[in-house]
């Protein structure tokens, strides 16, 4: 952004950020191939839902990437070339690609040509003779997402009904296998999201094997430093509650569960929270005070409204066509020349002057160079928020929110140890019934704002399931120019007095 362009809402640091890769990972063993009941097969509600994914993706999101791979199939066929190869038994049937009709169609073609023979399904993806190990599995997708293109957020969407893949001994030891494939994903910034397919006649025990996969994956003993101590021990002492993990589905409800997750959660901004100085001025005797001087912690802000704006118009031309409806885009250009010689203006030429006369016959001008004006519109500030103070919550006014709120949630990739940070601070601010007030800085060359930090408590219902989940909402405060009195002079009609 160039100085003395406007400045607006956050916006994120880099375009792919609003990507978002998604890889659905689907089950071909024997148990997908029969159907419970009357129900259909399992694999065929599977691959519906994939379709319905990206058909929504086709319109909502048309640069996101979906993938479709087939694991525990007798036959071995991937794409992607990795360094390291792949595990046998995996079928990459369409390679983590953007969105597009002919992968949509294929996959479509697919769906009704097993709806017509289910066992053309089975014979062209026939289940290995051997149960494939669920570490080759996370290993094949980890590679997959890895060699795919950079995005905001990478996510495998598991599918399967075997709740007990690798039974007998060797289970722990699959188990400590998975959960280590499960932090290489964590680490480079993978989601993983299972779908456990489950029905009346075969219901998927979630306990026997992925319950401790899962659970390592979502960390919860860092995630649940969130959460008060009294909702912790409400659902300690009730253990038949569902957890956040048991993702165990009925057939007719996975198209549901997918479209809902359809969209990842946006991160606007990604910047540190200062929290103020390591030690008082003079103390030298702070262990970290050589190697740090402030107390930062990482925070991730999501905008939980989006208004809905219409795009920039574009221009079009025919000019030089043979065709006069063959259009195309038009090429602005702006130069700058000298009124006085009409010559060209480079851009080091450029000052920026500010006129303090209006005397013509002897102007006054202020000469500023660039790095000076962007000076004065930080206030010598870096991006980020830096915390000021703390506030009773009654001298927060409704009034003072003009803009939409943020939503802030810490992350421990880059800092470890900020959501225990994070979680200690937004307690005594709850407790205390106070919020915090900030100085928040989104990039670069725009000007600094102050913000009101409201803590806000997670809420949960009578199963225990997450209603409000806990955070900070920062609130943009507006300085003083920004709010004006209402005007004054008004008429009111007789039928409005009445």
């Amino acid at each position: 952004m160039e100085a003395g362009a406007e400045e607006g809402h956050a916006v994120p640091w880099e375009n792919y950020t609003h990507r978002d890769v998604v890889l659905f990972a689907i089950d071909c063993g024997p148990s997908m191939y029969e159907a419970p009941g009357a129900d259909e097969l399992p694999l065929l509600v599977a691959l519906r839902a994939a379709v319905k994914l990206m058909e929504m993706k086709l319109v909502s999101s048309p640069k996101d990437h979906v993938g479709v791979l087939f694991w525990n199939t007798d036959e071995s066929r991937m794409v992607t070339e990795s360094r390291s190869g792949f595990r046998a038994h995996t079928v990459e049937y369409i390679k983590p690609q953007q969105v597009n009709v002919p992968s949509t169609y294929e996959l479509q073609q697919l769906i009704a040509a097993a709806e017509k023979s289910p066992e053309a399904l089975q014979k062209r993806f026939a289940p290995a003779s051997v149960q494939m190990p669920i570490e080759h599995v996370l290993s094949n997708a980890l590679h997959l997402l890895s060699s795919a293109v950079k995005a905001g957020t990478r996510r495998i969407f598991y599918i399967t009904n075997q709740d007990d893949p690798q039974p007998g001994k060797e289970k722990q030891l699959a188990q400590k296998a998975c959960i280590d494939r499960m932090k290489d994903m964590y680490r480079r910034g993978i989601d993983m999201e299972p779908f456990f397919m489950s029905s009346a006649q075969r219901p998927f025990r979630v306990n026997i094997f992925y319950a401790e996969i899962v659970g390592a994956y979502d960390d919860g003993l860092v995630d649940d430093a969130l959460r008060p101590w009294r909702l912790r021990q409400m659902q300690d002492q009730n253990g038949s509650k569902r957890k956040a993990w048991d993702s165990s589905l009925k057939f007719q409800e996975l198209d549901e569960q997918v479209g809902g997750r359809e969209l990842p959660k946006r991160v606007i901004f990604d910047l540190l929270l200062d929290l103020g100085p390591l030690s008082k001025p003079g103390d030298e005797k702070h262990a970290k005070a050589q190697r740090a001087t402030h107390w930062r912690i990482h925070v991730k802000g999501y905008a939980l409204v989006a208004e809905a704006t219409k795009d920039m118009p574009v221009r079009v031309t025919s000019y030089g066509q043979e065709n006069p409806e063959d259009f195309h885009e038009v090429m602005a250009y702006q130069h700058l020349y000298d009124s006085q010689t009409g010559e060209r203006v480079q851009a080091p030429e450029v000052m920026n002057a500010f006129q303090i006369c209006d005397d013509p016959t002897n102007p006054a001008q202020v000469v500023l160079s660039d790095e000076e004006v962007k000076a004065l519109r930080t206030f010598g500030c870096v991006p980020g928020i830096k915390l000021l103070g703390f506030k009773d919550r009654s001298t927060l006014h409704f009034l003072e929110n003009i803009k939409h709120a943020y939503f802030l949630y810490p992350s421990d990739l880059e800092h470890p140890g900020s959501k225990r940070v994070f979680a200690a601070l937004l307690q005594s601010m709850l407790t205390k019934g106070k919020y915090a007030l900030g100085l928040y800085m989104p990039r670069e060359n725009v000007i600094p704002a102050f913000v009101a930090i409201l803590p806000q408590a997670e809420e949960l219902d009578e199963d225990g399931s997450q209603l409000v989940p806990p955070g900070m909402n920062m609130i943009v405060l507006p300085y003083a120019d920004d709010i004006r009195d209402a005007p004054q002079g008004h008429s009111e009609s007789g039928a409005s007095r009445d």
